[in-house]
């Protein structure tokens, strides 16, 4: 039994999981030892950890608490060993929760090509081949970071709040911006997954990230929604270094 943790840019996701099964998830502002002591008194079988961090270098009292308690405790950096091969050109300059989103789909569909989109902050596409080699990716504004960009950089654009319905015309400014942000989004990750699709048409497409469901009921392609795919991937890539030890 394993405990995975995805630290983003405002929140931190936790999850115990057992060969991708998710028994426990919960998503928090920080990480503290009462909630970790707490895990572990309700799964005494958890023994392992892996953390991907896409914050600054950090030394916390609760990574030395995981450490003094369970038997292994991995950060996943660039540097590594993992389950599939990187054929980026700087793979050290590569987001890791990117590699562990590719690593989960590899675990979760082996022997097909894969079309990862992580919808966050930023919206992630992440190639996987059938031989398990990532090929590389995109990465383009995500929904609030473009009502946030509209608002920021114009003198009288409102902020629009994120909404999950749109009108084919806006009659007010703040529809105008609402079609115009959502219309176009879902154009983009339309375009990106039947290209994919007419390029593999045996592949799968995975959708993962904060705005999966919103993407997941609008798309018109077959596509597959998984929250946890992260996670899956780290407990992955925590497995294929203990067995390589």
């Amino acid at each position: 039994m394993n405990l995975t943790i995805d630290i983003g840019n405002t929140l931190t996701k936790l999850s115990v999981i057992d060969n991708t099964n998710v028994l426990h998830s919960e998503t928090v502002p920080e990480i503290n030892q009462a909630m970790l002591g707490n895990l572990l008194t309700r799964y005494p079988s958890l023994s392992r950890a892996i953390w991907v961090s896409v914050r600054e270098k950090q030394h916390s009292a609760w990574l030395e608490f995981l450490q003094g308690r369970l038997t292994c405790v991995l950060e996943l950096t660039h540097r590594l060993p993992l389950p599939i091969r990187i054929t980026y050109k700087t793979p050290e300059t590569m987001g890791m929760d990117r590699v562990a989103a590719v690593c989960g789909a590899h675990r979760l569909y082996p022997g097909k090509d894969v079309l990862v989109i992580d919808a966050g902050t930023a919206i992630t596409y992440e190639f996987l081949s059938r031989k398990g080699e990532y090929l590389g990716g995109n990465i383009s504004p995500g929904i609030a970071m473009r009502f946030r960009s509209l608002h920021e950089f114009t003198a009288r654009l409102p902020l629009v709040n994120e909404s999950s319905s749109y009108s084919p015309a806006g009659k007010s400014t703040e529809e105008a911006i609402a079609s115009g942000v959502l219309r176009g989004i879902l154009a983009e990750v339309n375009e990106y997954v039947s290209t994919f699709y007419k390029n593999n048409p045996n592949g799968v497409v995975i959708l993962t990230g904060g705005d999966a469901i919103f993407f997941g009921k609008k798309l018109k392609s077959t596509i597959f929604v998984n929250p946890n795919l992260i996670h899956v991937g780290l407990e992955a890539i925590l497995d294929y270094n203990a067995e390589a030890h």
